[in-house]
């Protein structure tokens, strides 16, 4: 894996805020629509839905986020990410860019940005009009299985 495709993030909007997917992880970015509800689950767990004969685990950005369910699911997009042996769906609102994070500076989380999301979100990068929260997918992931 290049140093490239390390310093690369998939930018995707949940909610307000612009939130950074590590090009590396990502399998592809989709709409699924038949999502099956799985109860009892976190909160964030959105549902299952069937990915070319591959069940993905759809976690909703917006309730990890901001604790609260996205709305109008239609026209949400699905980042599918590599996580180990499985793949696992992220959802946001709309896929906004590909960017390169190797020439922007990272920044520690403001514990103002964090709110009881430590682990979740790895750095934050100051751009021009808005702040881009980088995911740390790892502890994104453990936090809703706890």
């Amino acid at each position: 894996m290049t140093d490239s495709m390390n310093s690369r993030v998939v930018a995707v909007r949940v909610g307000e805020a612009l939130v950074g997917i590590q090009l590396a992880r990502v399998e592809e970015v989709t709409r699924l629509q038949n999502v099956t509800r799985v109860r009892p689950a976190p909160a964030a767990v959105q549902g299952m839905a069937n990915l070319r004969g591959n069940l993905i685990t759809l976690i909703d950005l917006d309730q990890v986020l901001h604790g609260h369910a996205s709305g109008d699911q239609d026209r949400a997009i699905t980042v599918i990410v590599d996580h180990g042996s499985e793949s696992v769906g992220l959802v946001a609102r709309e896929l906004v860019d590909v960017l390169d994070a190797a020439d922007l500076a990272q920044q520690a989380i403001p514990r103002q940005v964090t709110d009881g999301r430590e682990g979740v979100i790895r750095s934050v990068i100051q751009l021009d009009d808005e702040l881009l929260m980088l995911l740390d997918l790892d502890g994104l992931l453990a936090a809703i299985s706890e």
